[in-house]
């Protein structure tokens, strides 16, 4: 899959997809940022919060943050809510 990135100017926010997996969790990895992953551990999606305010926002950056929470790391998930 290609990686897309969407902006929405309605809510000020902006998500990454980096894969069509399912959402099994979401964790914090920066001020206003989320991370999502499967049920492996893999960064499916990252969404950017305030996006207006981000100045020199640097994607790789965030999801090479996001790929390292998922490492040891002792933050509990954000349960995805259902729809």
């Amino acid at each position: 899959m290609t990686t897309q990135i969407t902006n929405n100017p309605d809510s000020n926010s902006a998500y990454m997809k980096l894969s069509k997996e399912k959402i099994a969790y979401t964790l914090p990895i920066d001020e206003g940022v989320l991370a999502d992953y499967d049920k492996n551990g893999i960064v499916v999606g990252i969404e950017v919060i305030f996006f207006s305010q981000w100045k020199n926002l640097n994607w790789s950056e965030l999801q090479a943050k996001a790929m390292q929470k998922t490492k040891g790391s002792a933050q509990k998930p954000i349960p995805k809510m259902s729809k």
